[in-house]
């Protein structure tokens, strides 16, 4: 397995936390993400990248 899988919750960095988080929400299949704050405490890299990703996912899987 990957080094990744191995590193506990509290090893993560606020990014890499918000992006497993998107992750994890993404694959319950669900037809609405509601992300009431998702990114507020990341910096504005990070934020960018989460967003652009969950707008190209949101889209793809044609989510609301």
């Amino acid at each position: 397995a990957p080094e990744w899988l191995q590193v506990r919750p509290d090893q993560l960095s606020g990014g890499e936390l918000a992006r497993l988080a998107l992750l994890r929400a993404l694959d319950q299949r669900t037809k609405i993400l509601i992300a009431d704050e998702a990114t507020e405490q990341l910096d504005s890299n990070c934020q960018a990248l989460i967003w652009h990703t969950m707008l190209g996912l949101c889209r793809e899987k044609k989510l609301s």
